[in-house]
């Protein structure tokens, strides 16, 4: 199949990751998805570990709670050596995934390109640790890690709001009418699926 007929970007997180969809596409736009990219934030400093030679080197890695993409065509570089790299030359035993595969893409001479919006952490946690004015210096986060699913009800509402507010006061009526008929078109689906799910009481 033509890379142009592929999807784009490939996207790994933690099953307790929030992500605002809106805001990680902006962020991707810039990006050529045909070059071999790794994307992420959040990084950390750690070792590539060599169970073969033995032989470390250091990394950057972006954060696996946060979430990182592959553009396709690093995918396609990857795929070949994936199996091999991860039974036999990544040690056993490390679960340290997200730099694993960040150390793989470095093998094929691919670094981390650091995006903002990735944070590692809670919108509440961040708060705390970094303070209000990192907190708010990015005003579309991508991420949120360790998000529970009731905090996701939240956090998705108010970027919905917010995203209704913007739109409308971009006099955006077009995307605005499109995004209230996907919401309410999602929300009817969602009724019927849960109506399947349970009787309701018999009307007198």
């Amino acid at each position: 199949m033509p890379i142009q007929d592929r999807q784009k970007w490939f996207y790994i997180a933690g099953c307790d990751t929030f992500v605002n969809v809106e805001h990680v596409l902006k962020r991707l736009d810039p990006f050529d998805a045909t070059q071999p990219l790794l994307i992420g934030g959040h990084s950390g400093q750690e070792r590539c570990l060599n169970a073969i030679t033995r032989k470390f080197h250091p990394v950057t890695f972006p954060s696996g709670g946060a979430g990182f993409f592959f553009s396709a065509k690093l995918l396609e570089l990857m795929q070949p050596h994936l199996s091999n790299y991860v039974e036999n030359v990544w040690p056993k035993g490390s679960e340290s995934s997200d730099v694993a595969l960040t150390c793989l893409a470095w093998t094929l001479g691919v670094n981390v390109t650091e995006v903002a919006g990735f944070w590692a952490f809670s919108p509440i946690t961040t708060l705390h640790q970094d303070g209000q004015k990192v907190f708010h210096a990015d005003s579309e986060p991508n991420t949120y890690h360790y998000v529970s699913p009731e905090e996701m009800y939240y956090i998705d509402e108010f970027y919905a709001y917010q995203h209704v507010d913007r739109l409308a006061n971009d006099g955006n009526w077009l995307e605005l009418t499109a995004f209230i008929r996907q919401f309410i078109a999602s929300h009817y689906h969602l009724l019927r699926l849960k109506n399947k799910e349970c009787k309701l009481p018999t009307v007198q």
